[in-house]
């Protein structure tokens, strides 16, 4: 069980508050608040690990984007062996 899901659990079943168990587990009240609403409003599928990558990137130009998958793309870059081959 991980820490997050065993402090909400012992919070609901003790009553314990949340700022006390996290000063005694070393972690931040505001983050067992967080895991709390999610607990309420999904239930224990709010508890499970959620990716921290960003939805969409608004400051990444496309010809950002062209250039990555261009550059990515050409065999002289990526060291691909097409010439030995023939």
């Amino acid at each position: 069980m991980d820490l997050g899901r065993f402090l909400i659990e012992t919070h609901l079943q003790t009553g314990r508050s949340t700022k006390e168990l996290a000063k005694t587990h070393d972690v931040s009240p505001s983050w067992l608040f967080t895991l709390l609403r999610r607990y309420r409003l999904e239930g224990p599928e709010g508890l499970e690990p959620r990716s921290r990558r960003p939805k969409r990137s608004p400051g990444l130009e496309l010809t950002d984007i062209g250039y990555t998958l261009g550059s990515s793309q050409s065999g002289e870059e990526t060291g691909s062996d097409d010439d030995e081959c023939r």
